[in-house]
């Protein structure tokens, strides 16, 4: 990736708020409600999740995802449970 492209990349939020939170903030539907079904899906994997923000314009880290997921956030929301 150039340095063109990453200066060019929307800014994230200056505070320190979870950023799948933040996503769903800013989503639209029916990606919002795309990405409560997917991260509420345990046969889905997060790293499917991530690839499929990628191509809506969202770089979001699959551990990320499942942190948020997992409820381990700070909006505390558990939506699968843990796989251990």
């Amino acid at each position: 990736m150039s340095l063109s492209a990453l200066a060019a990349r929307p800014l994230a939020p200056a505070h320190k708020q979870c950023s799948t939170c933040w996503l769903l903030g800013i989503l639209e539907e029916p990606h919002r409600a795309n990405l409560i079904a997917a991260l509420s899906n345990p046969s889905v994997r997060y790293d499917e999740i991530s690839t499929a923000l990628e191509e809506l314009g969202h770089e979001i880290p699959g551990p990320y995802l499942s942190r948020h997921a997992r409820g381990g956030c700070d909006a505390k929301v558990k939506m699968r449970e843990s796989s251990k």
